[in-house]
């Protein structure tokens, strides 16, 4: 326990300095890989809330489409073994 929160303390200086923590790229660009299954993407709000929504909507069927494709060429490729 004590050396996640010496982790914890020393990301937070790191911020605190302007740094980034380390092993983590804040200023990376495009999807940010999590371990949760999790999509996570800078999506800038668009002009009127109606216009958000659709982005919103939008960009999460890409996500979707993206997620079921590489799902299905995994599944073929075990069933080809």
């Amino acid at each position: 326990m004590r050396t996640v929160r010496k982790l914890v303390r020393e990301g937070i200086a790191a911020v605190e300095s302007g740094q980034n923590p380390r092993g983590i790229d804040l200023a990376g660009q495009g999807v940010i890989g999590t371990y949760a299954h999790s999509t996570v993407l800078r999506v800038p709000k668009a002009a009127t809330p109606q216009t958000d929504t659709e982005l919103l909507r939008e960009t999460g069927r890409k996500v979707l489409a993206g997620w079921e494709s590489e799902r299905a060429f995994v599944l073929n490729n075990a069933a080809a073994q």
